[in-house]
């Protein structure tokens, strides 16, 4: 080689290899891979002696055909190739690496002895990413290397990035659905507890809400039959949304089945004071949590033969008596949240209630939804349609209507029970 083919100093992080590193420092990575491809066995000596001693793996090939083969493997980095070759031309081989590419771009420099802007527009619309001219100079040829390199690397990173996007892509979609899967069935745990959306019993007619704000909240409703004449009723409201919301709820949902079925039990008891069982309750979750779990409630007891709801209002919306006119007022007086205050005191209000006449009992997240308190009164107060439906199903459908021309301002548990003698 003559001292003008003598290697110019560069950089050793240009190409990859060259001086040692320094002590202490990681390994350079594997060297990039070369391919040489040209018809002339002396030019592929010369490039692979070039690309070798600048630190490459360096393979070479004669014809277009034999490079097509080696760049199937898609473990070449960079290659050389020649204009003028034997059978498939560099510019045709170029067409056919870039229709049949895979996801890394292979950096092709056309190797050429032609001059002029016109042939190296040929070769770049052939799919060259670079050119350099014969007869080659090593400082040129090692700079345009370098450059390539340069880019194979960076797509590289690029293309490790974009597979580590896609496996944890790929890893949350699989986490969602398993997400999915278990709110939902805690969706169906939870609405297991609930009664029908609409029935009979115990001498009255109820209907029900219940659109938690997530898959699942901290919202539920109970209607439950004590004895031939008396049926209890609950509206509670957990703090908080969500799973945790929902846990707690189910929490106080057993609280007060065990409540009411160890003490009415039995056919013909009296139900207990629907206050003494709230205070009950508010102990249970003070002497049992650390103080996060609370609850607004509203518990009563609809007795058939009295026509009266007996109703202990906690930290719920006091309920809202709606009679046979439409005319809508409070029916109760409101208390302390259930496991806030030690000292907390509790009380039962009877409210009279006739057939015709409508009982709403209901959750904050209804009245925040509908605009506040005066926003359920006035949903309330409209006219009943004529459905053919025993009241209280029409009410409730009006309130579900107005509920969904809202529904994308909602921001909590919405939940309510409406009853009605019959």
């Amino acid at each position: 080689m003559t001292q003008d083919n003598a290697l110019p100093s560069a950089p050793t992080t240009a190409v990859g290899l060259g001086q040692p590193p320094a002590a202490g420092t990681p390994p350079d990575p594997a060297p990039e891979t070369v391919l040489v491809v040209d018809d002339d066995p002396a030019i592929r000596l010369y490039l692979t002696a070039l690309l070798t001693r600048w630190g490459l793996r360096v393979e070479s090939v004669d014809n277009g055909e034999a490079a097509l083969a080696r760049l199937a493997s898609g473990d070449i980095d960079l290659c050389l190739v020649d204009w003028i070759m034997p059978g498939m031309d560099g510019t045709e081989m170029l067409r056919r690496v870039r229709l049949d590419e895979g996801p890394v771009r292979v950096y092709m420099i056309m190797v050429t002895g032609r001059g002029g802007a016109e042939h190296i527009a040929d070769g770049l619309a052939a799919g060259a990413d670079d050119y350099v001219s014969k007869p080659v100079a090593p400082k040129e040829l090692r700079h345009r290397v370098e450059a390539g390199l340069r880019l194979v690397r960076a797509n590289k990173a690029l293309a490790d990035r974009n597979r580590v996007l896609e496996e944890t892509n790929a890893s949350l979609d699989a986490a969602g659905t398993r997400m999915r899967q278990d709110l939902e069935a805690a969706r169906a745990i939870v609405a297991a507890l609930l009664p029908k959306p609409a029935g009979t019993v115990g001498g009255m007619r109820y209907a029900t809400l219940w659109r938690p704000f997530n898959h699942v909240g901290g919202d539920l409703i109970g209607v439950r039959p004590l004895n031939s004449r008396q049926t209890a009723l609950y509206c509670i409201d957990v703090v908080g949304h969500g799973v945790t919301a929902a846990l707690h709820a189910t929490q106080v949902h057993q609280a007060i089945t065990l409540a009411v079925i160890g003490h009415e039990q039995d056919v013909g008891r009296v139900a207990r004071d629907p206050a003494s069982i709230v205070a009950d309750l508010n102990r249970h979750f003070l002497d049992r949590s650390d103080g996060s779990l609370n609850v607004a409630m509203t518990y009563g007891v609809f007795d058939a033969e009295d026509g009266t709801v007996a109703l202990c209002v906690a930290g719920n919306p006091v309920p809202l008596l709606r009679g046979r006119d439409g005319d809508v007022r409070p029916a109760g007086r409101p208390g302390f949240p259930v496991g806030m205050l030690p000292m907390a005191t509790y009380e039962t209000e009877v409210v009279p209630i006739s057939p015709g006449e409508t009982l709403v009992i209901h959750t904050d997240g209804l009245s925040d939804h509908l605009g506040g308190g005066d926003g359920v009164v006035a949903v309330l107060g409209q006219p009943v349609a004529d459905t053919g439906l025993p009241l209280p199903d029409p009410i409730m459908q009006g309130i579900r209507a107005r509920c969904e021309t809202v529904a994308d301002d909602q921001h909590d548990d919405l939940s309510a029970l409406l009853l009605t003698p019959c």
